[in-house]
């Protein structure tokens, strides 16, 4: 099986079997999505990352709250050394410092945007906190554009998007998201 799926991309490079997977993965989902309405604009390759590093700090900040109590506990039985609870104390606390501060930069990704034209409007699928997937379904008139938008110091690494009726503030990657329509993305954002 493997030889078979080999054999089929060999003159492809990495890229564009990338390119290929976005492909299919977009229309599968705007297959499924009331009869392929929407019409998938943009895409952000790195959603998926983003979203695992979220999942980890729930993960991470379980395996600490067991691990901190259960260690504590082994060290009053004599199982275990007192400097191995505090160094376990100490791993499991950094860890999950470490990727909540990560995990503030990579929160409320958007990583599709879809846009159906006859009803006029946006779709965005994002990451949430806990790394979930979230779907907006909203008018194009309730978008705010790119221009009404106050400058910010992290608009070097991505660019707020916002809507008029909520103070939601989402992310958009500008420099590794891909266009998929440029036309139809011009209309959702400006």
């Amino acid at each position: 099986m493997y030889n078979s799926i080999t054999n089929k991309f060999n003159g492809c490079t990495l890229n564009q079997f990338r390119k290929f997977v976005y492909v299919l993965s977009i229309r599968k989902y705007s297959a499924e999505n009331e009869g392929g309405k929407y019409i998938p604009v943009y895409n952000f390759p790195y959603i998926r990352p983003f979203t695992v590093v979220n999942r980890l700090k729930l993960y991470q900040t379980v395996l600490t709250g067991i691990s901190v109590p259960g260690g504590a506990i082994l060290s009053q039985l004599g199982c275990v050394s007192w400097d191995t609870a505090q160094s376990t104390t100490l791993l499991g606390v950094s860890a999950c410092v470490m990727l909540y501060g990560i995990g503030f930069l990579t929160t409320k990704f958007i990583g599709f945007i879809y846009y159906n034209p006859e009803t006029d409007s946006v779709k965005l699928a994002y990451g949430d906190f806990w790394g979930r997937r979230k779907d907006l379904v909203m008018p194009r008139s309730d978008v705010m554009p790119l221009s009404e938008l106050p400058t910010t110091p992290l608009d070097k690494l991505f660019v707020t998007f916002r809507r008029y009726n909520s103070k939601e503030t989402l992310k958009l990657d500008m420099r590794f998201g891909v266009i998929l329509d440029a036309e139809k993305f011009k209309q959702c954002i400006y």
